[in-house]
């Protein structure tokens, strides 16, 4: 009876999960930030391509994706410190992670350092979660690919000038767009509990995370020795795009259990939805105007609709990713089905640590 009733009270939490994964909490299309967000992230790779470095367009490309994607709807004011953080803070990550990648130890040690530091960033609400994220994200992907230690400074510097690209132009669309919108499904209100934005309190704000937020800092050290472990994981299996695993794992993971769940049902479909995209794109045409055109395509409804919720934003970033990738090395549907599968193993590993944590926190409640 017990265990029935165990059961039952869990199906319960996913049903509820289920039913907020696909609700809307904007319904705007944002054409300027669509228009801003599809150069800064097509425009690099497209130049790359015509002067024949595709992996420094790769590069400056993924600086203004995610310099972009960490710049929230609002006001040029209340987007340029983030921005602005994102986009130094994001350049180091690269450029760390750069560094480290041909040694494996210190690769894994220093995923655990930089994930659990970033994601304290979350304090300071949506923005700071936003930030923490991204910047996680940047290592976890630069970390991944292949490269030499001595390329460092230049991926770091290519990042920054993706990254100033990002940021002036979503200072621009912002002023098309003075109306703050909600936030999307990551609790806390906007710029932290007081409203501020300025970089010396967002900075303030992370000292403020060790002695004032400990589920924060809780939180910090669950996703990080997460995301660390699937990196030893993938680096052991030699997986080529295997930092699909952990960032994965990254993106579902939240401090409490049932917004883990949403996040998990939302990455999944996303990401199922996404992959298809992407093979109906692979399977028209493998040539460069194609692949650009298609991400200018995808990039300008992911800026335009990225509000609406957290399914959305992955639904269109997926496909992007996956594009911007292939203009380095094209692999046909060969990179659709990895995806699969490393996204599928990196949703195994978020399920597990959602049942352990949970469990864990019934435990401290006296919940049994």
């Amino acid at each position: 009876m017990q265990w029935s009733l165990l059961w039952t009270a869990r199906d319960s939490e996913w049903l509820r999960a289920e039913h907020e994964a696909f609700e809307r909490s904007d319904d705007r299309v944002r054409l300027a930030d669509a228009v801003a967000g599809m150069v800064a992230t097509t425009a690099p790779v497209a130049v790359g391509l015509a002067v024949g470095r595709p992996h420094v367009g790769l590069v400056v490309g993924l600086g203004g994706l995610n310099v972009a994607l960490a710049m929230g709807a609002g006001r040029p004011r209340t987007r340029a410190p983030w921005g602005l953080l994102t986009m130094i803070l994001g350049a180091l990550a690269t450029a760390l992670a750069t560094l480290v990648h041909p040694i494996a130890w210190l690769s894994v040690g220093l995923t655990f350092l930089v994930v659990g530091l970033a994601s304290l960033g979350r304090i300071r609400g949506r923005e700071g979660t936003l930030v923490g994220f991204v910047v996680s994200a940047v290592f976890v992907i630069t970390n991944g690919l292949s490269g030499e230690a001595t390329e460092a400074l230049a991926r770091g510097s290519e990042f920054l000038l993706g990254g100033a690209l990002a940021l002036a132009l979503m200072m621009l669309a912002g002023l098309a767009d003075p109306v703050r919108s909600a936030a999307v499904g990551n609790g806390g209100p906007p710029n932290g509990p007081a409203g501020r934005s300025d970089l010396r309190h967002v900075i303030e704000s992370l000292r403020e995370s060790m002695t004032g937020a400990p589920e924060v800092v809780r939180h910090a050290i669950i996703i990080a020795a997460t995301v660390a472990s699937t990196t030893v994981l993938y680096r052991a299996l030699g997986l080529e795009f295997g930092y699909w695993i952990p960032l994965t794992a990254l993106a579902v993971l939240q401090p409490d259990s049932h917004a883990s769940r949403v996040r998990l049902i939302q990455r999944a479909s996303g990401t199922a939805v996404g992959v298809l995209v992407v093979l109906a794109i692979v399977a028209t045409s493998a040539s460069n105007p194609v692949l650009v055109v298609a991400i200018a395509v995808v990039s300008f409804g992911l800026f335009a609709l990225r509000e609406r919720s957290y399914h959305w934003l992955v639904t269109l970033l997926t496909p992007t990713a996956l594009l911007m990738i292939s203009t380095v090395g094209f692999d046909g549907d060969d990179i659709v089905v990895e995806r699969i599968v490393d996204t599928a193993i990196g949703l195994s590993v978020a399920l597990v640590v959602i049942g352990v944590t949970s469990r864990l926190h019934r435990r401290r409640s006296g919940g049994g």
